[in-house]
């Protein structure tokens, strides 16, 4: 017997029979889930031809779990998780600069929630996402010097192996990114988007991404780190001491 939950409206197929059958495994695996709700680009109406279905789920007890299947061909991701773990992942992302527990709380499509719970766990996701990340700033310096040493590295090794110099490129870039959002005081985007939005952020970045684009290598990387965190080389820096 199929479960009653609220389908969000526009949802077509392979999606439509997709969510369906997902709540029906949800609730068999479950016994009953306290709180489903449905999340990800898809749910948001702007999906890609590999995006996927996320399921947050609230359940009773003490275990959480990730769970990956296909239903109706379409791959669908369910995080089951009691409610008491939810809100210290947000507290624990958020010193990250991304936090996808938000996401997936707070953007997306409430499917079954008799108790409130859902409803209770998103008012607390808006003040998270309202209060802005809280990433330590021994964290972004630690981050910076990371990507920076990532792109000495590309530079030793681009003579001798030009492939692994480009891969250390292009992860410094990519750290360089995330971070620029970091610096801004914003959430990081999903990396998807890391590009797309980075105008927003540091818009003197945008012309050297573009030539980082035509022509990747350590020598156009150094441009975007340069523009984006100040630096493109080794730096002196010290952590606080830590205790152990």
């Amino acid at each position: 017997m199929r479960v009653d939950v609220t389908i969000p409206p526009g949802l077509n197929e392979p999606y439509l029979e997709a969510v369906r059958l997902a709540v029906d495994f949800i609730f068999a695996r479950t016994d009953k889930p306290r709180a489903v709700t449905l999340s990800g680009s898809v749910a948001l109406g702007y999906g890609d031809p590999n995006s996927d279905l996320d399921f947050w789920v609230v359940v009773a007890g003490d275990h959480r779990q990730r769970v990956q299947r296909r239903f109706n061909g379409v791959p669908c991701e369910m995080f089951f998780n009691p409610e008491r773990r939810i809100p210290r992942y947000f507290k624990e992302e958020a010193t990250d600069g991304r936090c996808p527990s938000v996401g997936l709380t707070l953007d997306g499509h409430v499917l079954y929630d008799p108790e409130g719970v859902a409803e209770r766990l998103r008012g607390q996701a808006r003040l998270v996402r309202a209060n802005g990340p809280q990433v330590p700033s021994e964290t972004i310096e630690l981050r910076k010097y990371l990507a920076v040493d990532t792109l000495d590295n590309a530079r030793d090794v681009e003579d001798r192996d030009p492939l692994m110099a480009s891969i250390l490129s292009a992860a410094a870039v990519h750290e360089s990114l995330r971070l620029a959002y970091v610096l801004n005081g914003q959430w990081t985007p999903r990396d998807k988007d890391l590009q797309l939005k980075i105008g927003s952020v540091c818009p003197q970045a945008v012309a050297a991404l573009r030539s980082y684009q035509e022509s990747p290598s350590p020598y156009t990387a150094e441009s975007v780190l340069r523009l984006i965190l100040g630096a493109s080389t080794f730096f002196e820096w010290e952590s606080n001491p830590d205790p152990v």
